[in-house]
């Protein structure tokens, strides 16, 4: 069951990532943003990656008391 949660979790995080990093970079390329640098991806790859396990978790049940 975990490494099944793991699988998905990892799943999720970069469907995220590469959504929200994609439409970042796409506005950015238009000049409607500043472009990403390389310590920019740190922050939203570890808070997805938090989010998606937290989701994960929840929908395999294992949050509950």
């Amino acid at each position: 069951m975990w490494r099944q949660a793991n699988a998905e979790s990892c799943a999720l995080s970069f469907f995220a990532v590469l959504a929200v990093g994609g439409v970042w970079a796409a506005l950015a390329h238009l000049g409607k943003l500043e472009a990403p640098a390389s310590l920019d991806w740190i922050t939203p790859i570890s808070a997805f990656s938090l989010v998606a396990s937290i989701v994960a978790g929840a929908r395999r049940g294992l949050l509950r008391t």
